[in-house]
This record gives C-alpha cells, sequence and structure tokens, in this order.
C-alpha cells in the first residue's frame, strides 16, 4: 500500500507556482524597463545654428583655387596638388550634450554648424603628396561649468600633410589648431589652452630661398613638419627624405 502525504504535495504545487508567478513577473519588469529606456530617450534636439567665427576662413584659404603648387629645395621638382571643388561648405553636428546612450539608443543636444574642407592631391601617383584640411566648430567638453544652454564652444582647424605615399610609416603630418576661441578664452580647459601654446607664431623662417613672417610652425620630436599662414595656408612642408617644399603659387 502506497501512503502519500497531502499536505506536501500541496506545498510543493504551491511553491512551483509561486516560482511561475515570480518568473512571469521578472520578465515582464525585464520588458516595460527595456522599454522604458527607449521610450526615456527623447528625440535629438536642434539647438540652432552655428556659423564659423570669422578670424578663422583665412585659416583655410582656398575658395575657388583647384591648384597647389610647390617647389622642392633644389628647385628642380615641382608638385601639383589638385582639388576638384576647391573649398568645400557642408553642415555639421557640433554635439553639447548626449541627452542618454542606452545601448544602441541615443540622442543629443546639438548644433548644425557651418563646416569647410579641403582634399589637394597629387598630380604625380609615385609621390602622392597631399593635403587634407578641415574647419568646423567644436564643444570644450573640459571646459568648467560649459553646459547644453551654455557650452564652451571653438573653432578647430585640422590639417593632414602627407609627405609621401601614405602606406610608409611616419609619412602623415597632423595638426589640431584653435582658429578661434569664439570669445571664451577664459572659459577653455587647460588642455585645449596647451594646445594653443604648442602653436607658436614664428616672427621669421626662411628655407631654401623663400622667407616667411609671422607663421605658425607644427613640429614634433622630428623637428619642423610644416609652416601655414593665414591667408595663404600650408606654405612649406617638409618630405620625409627631409627635402623641403615651398608654396609657389595657386591657382
Amino acid at each position: 500500500m502506497v501512503v502519500t502525504d497531502p499536505h506536501g504535495m500541496y506545498k510543493m504545487r504551491t511553491t512551483n507556482i509561486s516560482i511561475c508567478i515570480l518568473l512571469t513577473a521578472t520578465l515582464a519588469v525585464l520588458h516595460l524597463s527595456s522599454c522604458s529606456n527607449s521610450d526615456s530617450c527623447p528625440p535629438d534636439e536642434r539647438l540652432g545654428t552655428l556659423s564659423i567665427d570669422s578670424p578663422s576662413h583665412p585659416f583655410l584659404p582656398y575658395n575657388n583655387l583647384r591648384f597647389v603648387e610647390f617647389v622642392d629645395s633644389l628647385a628642380l621638382d615641382t608638385a601639383v596638388l589638385y582639388d576638384p571643388v576647391s573649398l568645400f561648405r557642408d553642415t555639421a553636428r557640433t554635439i553639447v550634450e548626449n541627452i542618454c546612450e542606452e545601448e544602441q539608443v541615443r540622442s543629443d543636444r546639438y548644433y548644425a554648424s557651418e563646416h569647410l574642407t579641403v582634399n589637394y592631391y597629387d598630380l604625380d601617383t609615385s609621390r602622392k603628396f597631399r593635403i587634407i584640411g578641415n574647419l568646423g566648430v567644436n564643444h570644450d567638453v573640459n571646459a568648467p561649468g560649459t553646459s547644453a544652454l551654455n557650452p564652451v564652444l571653438y573653432d578647430e582647424l585640422k590639417l593632414t600633410i602627407h609627405r609621401t605615399n601614405p602606406s610608409v610609416s611616419g609619412a602623415v603630418a597632423s595638426a589640431a589648431f584653435v582658429s578661434s576661441d569664439r570669445g571664451n578664452t577664459a572659459r577653455l580647459s587647460v588642455g585645449l589652452l596647451n594646445r594653443i601654446a604648442d602653436f607658436p607664431v614664428i616672427a621669421e623662417v626662411r628655407i631654401n630661398d623663400s622667407t616667411y613672417r609671422d607663421v605658425y610652425e607644427f613640429h614634433t620630436g622630428e623637428g619642423p613638419m610644416f609652416y601655414f599662414k593665414p591667408g595663404r595656408g600650408v606654405v612649406a612642408f617638409r618630405a620625409i627624405d627631409g627635402r623641403w617644399w615651398t608654396l609657389n603659387r595657386t591657382y
């Protein structure tokens, strides 16, 4: 004869039901949570439109110039760099706040900001010199007191010089230069102030047979890489073989 314990079976059934209810409730909470994460992220918020500050424009002076011509230190070789579009204007985003960022869900507060770019490439495909320039409005995210309603903004010029075939190690020199602090000198972060100090104005420098005054110098541990000047752009750069190339003309 088999004797059963009806109270034990009841307790087991009650426990199983409780576990099922608990699992169901947990799954429901997780589902609602995942939905609420998505629902709590508002759409992107455009705060306005920004133009590049007028003092920045001379740092990318290539409007309607399709050819930039350089000569080497011996004046025996000429490098003609070509951009079929020359100075190109478009619109970028200057993001001043990430409202939320949940997995694949993200929304931002941003300004639609003016953006300028050039991309000159060497017509001699074996040498492959190149000048790439971008000018836009950035947010100094490390500045004390910056906020979405009162952001610390600045204009940044990015210059990249391919000094030979880009596949060769060390063949690229890139600089990020503050072309305008947009009136935020007293609010800039220490890091950005240090970057400004990295680009001193050189009163006079002689390269080959050319003398340049009041130019900005970009250098690394290897020494000067290139010089640029408002109103003229890149005026000289050094190839990886040590030869200097100086600006001859633009047209």
